[in-house]
């Protein structure tokens, strides 16, 4: 294929708002993949202009035969290469490609290589092997594990197909990494929390003042139940006095300054003050 023409860097600007029509025909596009050979094959090639295309194929494209640079640009139309993706104007006019996007179906290979290596400038999933989508799998390893090569995030939980499968995790699964997760903190994964029965985000879903993984794990007690491991031992107010202790002076388990004076029940019983008095102490 020739050079450019001497002054094409000048006229680039020009070439890039140049307007031709697409081809039309589609028994072109071998011919112009393969050569004017192959419409030799056929029946001898006329090129008028010396430009080399063959006249039909200028005709089909919008180009005129007559004329080796149609658009008077000053580079001729048998050389020029747009967007610079070393695949030819007229080339990509004829196959379908832009010839003014250096990579017409977006998946990050110029029209140009792809032709080169035999994979297809118009569809983002030729090559195979690429990773469209920035997730770190190829579209064969999508393929694979039945992701989507156009989402990074086919099930939409947060975490990328590639980073799941790295981890183990599911990429099909929403649920999955959460099974694996303690968003509560409390020693226990959101998936044993909804085989408990427990809150995953509540670390204590009984109120007992225990947290529901330390009653699992180390007490072996009910994370649903405030009497376990103790009838009455748990402080579910953390005021000091466990729920058997507040039944016996009357104050609330659940309210930590019963009488509302400011003072703690459990710092008013140890200090001999009423906790249910709002005047004790300084009354």
């Amino acid at each position: 294929m020739g050079s450019r023409d001497d002054d094409a860097t000048a006229t680039v600007h020009r070439r890039r708002n140049r307007r031709r029509m697409r081809a039309t025909g589609a028994p072109l596009t071998l011919a112009a993949v393969v050569g004017v050979a192959a419409l030799s094959a056929c029946e001898p090639a006329v090129d008028t202009d010396g430009d080399g295309i063959p006249d039909n194929i200028e005709v089909a494209i919008g180009l005129d035969p007559g004329n080796a640079d149609s658009d008077g640009d000053g580079t001729g139309d048998g050389v020029a290469d747009t967007d610079g993706d070393s695949s030819v104007d007229w080339i990509e006019l004829v196959i379908g490609t832009d010839p003014t996007a250096y990579d017409t179906d977006g998946d990050g290979l110029g029209d140009g290589e792809e032709l080169t290596q035999g994979t297809d400038p118009l569809d983002i999933d030729d090559p195979t092997w690429l990773d469209v989508d920035g997730d770190g799998l190829t579209g064969d390893q999508e393929l694979s594990y039945g992701t989507d090569r156009h989402n990074a995030d086919t099930d939409g939980d947060g975490y990328g197909d590639g980073e799941e499968v790295a981890n183990g995790w599911g990429p099909l699964d929403a649920q999955s990494p959460l099974y694996y997760f303690d968003a509560d903190g409390d020693g226990m994964s959101y998936g044993e929390e909804i085989g408990y029965g427990t809150d995953p985000q509540n670390p204590d879903t009984d109120g007992d003042g225990l947290g529901d993984g330390y009653e699992v794990y180390t007490l072996g007690s009910d994370p649903l139940d405030p009497d376990s491991p103790v009838q009455g031992g748990a402080d579910r107010d953390a005021d000091g006095l466990s729920n058997a202790d507040e039944a016996v002076h009357g104050t609330d388990p659940d309210d930590p300054d019963s009488d509302d004076d400011g003072y703690g029940d459990g710092d008013e019983v140890v200090n001999g003050w009423n906790p249910l008095d709002a005047f004790s102490p300084g009354g």
